[in-house]
């Protein structure tokens, strides 16, 4: 008798996908393929006509202005001797000197604590023509750095030192310890120093050099992007970028339009410029997901991270201008109670005789403020 042939295994069934989960897959799949295919298409557009942005050549005469700043040998001296003395405040010494990637900088700001120190030593013994001067001259050299056409760095420090010299010519003012004389003194010293007004938008033609190179540097793979990130951590060795990810031009091209419009901006007044940079930078920011789908999106987010630090630097340009004008308001009005026994009424009674002419406010360009009750001036 035949044995009854074995019974096969039953073999799992095979999963069946739902109607609901294929429609899924499917609109998944055409996303990713879309976005493949969009990435793909999406090309570099040719290099972009910045000839309006572009330095001097380094053998014209208009070449950067911070190549005169270099220290005197008397500048030297002090630098040493500072080191020497070990002041804490200068926060300064040969090998710091030497590492710093801004010597120069380094240097002048190192310069202006020195002067610091000395003006406090004078002013302590009564010498207070020389202190003035030497309070002046820490003013000056913020201004000097404002001026020489440098980088946003060269701009911060420049305003630092210029705070630096304003508190103490501040402190000078309200001590009250001034004869008429030693008031002229003080005002013809400031007068004496200046802030270039296109002085940033100079800052911003050496800055987009400085970014223009970057991307260069980037694209061509000898910078790694890691370094960009916020943290500044060093990353791996430097390699390339995905061409599907970041593409220079498209992305200098955006540098571009935003230097052009922060150039245009900085010689408006707050309350009517657009801001145009500052809010491209944060629309950018804001949709990720458009972002992500420009086919440029490493771009565009380094451009949206530098931007709003430069727009910064030029809100502090800014409000350092105004504080100096309002220094000179308040040494006339000093000088005035010094001649007249009284504050005056309104900024008009200080024109001529104790100042040309009322300075605006770089805010909305009208004049600055005077708030008799509180003997205040101020800025909106």
């Amino acid at each position: 008798m035949d044995e009854p042939s074995p019974i096969p295994p039953k073999l799992p069934k095979s999963k069946r996908f739902s109607k609901k989960e294929i429609a899924l897959f499917s609109v998944f799949g055409t996303i990713l393929l879309l976005f493949l295919v969009h990435l793909f298409v999406t090309r570099e557009i040719p290099p972009i006509d910045d000839s309006d942005l572009v330095l001097p050549s380094k053998d014209s005469k208009s070449d950067l202005k911070f190549r005169d700043l270099r220290l005197k040998e008397s500048a030297l001296q002090d630098i040493v001797k500072l080191a020497e003395m070990g002041r804490e405040e200068a926060q300064i010494d040969g090998e710091f000197l030497v590492n710093s990637p801004a010597p120069e900088l380094e240097a002048l700001r190192a310069l202006a604590a020195l002067r610091d120190a000395e003006f406090k030593s004078l002013w302590d013994r009564g010498e207070t023509e020389i202190a003035i001067k030497k309070a002046v001259s820490i003013l000056k050299v913020g201004s000097n750095i404002q001026r020489a056409d440098g980088s946003p760095i060269h701009q911060l420090v420049g305003l630092s030192v210029t705070a630096r010299g304003q508190a103490k010519i501040v402190e000078i003012v309200q001590s009250q310890r001034l004869s008429s004389a030693q008031l002229q003194l003080l005002f013809d010293e400031v007068m004496s120093a200046s802030f270039d007004s296109q002085g940033f938008q100079k800052t911003l033609v050496v800055d987009y050099s400085s970014q223009k190179m970057l991307m260069e540097e980037l694209a061509a793979g000898r910078i790694d992007i890691d370094y960009l990130s916020q943290n500044g951590e060093k990353g791996p060795d430097p390699s390339k970028p995905n061409p599907l990810l970041f593409k220079k031009n498209n992305t200098i091209r955006l540098y571009a339009e935003a230097y052009r419009d922060m150039i245009e901006e900085a010689a408006m007044f707050p309350a009517s410029a657009p801001n145009a940079a500052y809010n491209r930078a944060h629309r950018i920011r804001v949709n990720r997901p458009k972002t992500y789908f420009s086919g440029n999106p490493v771009g565009e987010l380094i451009f949206s991270m530098t931007i709003p630090a430069i727009v910064g630097v030029q809100e502090r340009n800014r409000k350092t201008r105004i504080q100096f004008d309002l220094l000179r308001i308040q040494i006339a009005a000093e000088h005035y109670r010094l001649e007249s026994g009284n504050w005056p009424n309104h900024l008009e009674s200080l024109v001529p005789e104790f100042i040309d002419s009322i300075p605006i406010d770089l805010m909305d360009g009208k004049l600055l403020r005077y708030n008799t009750e509180a003997l205040r001036i101020y800025s909106v």
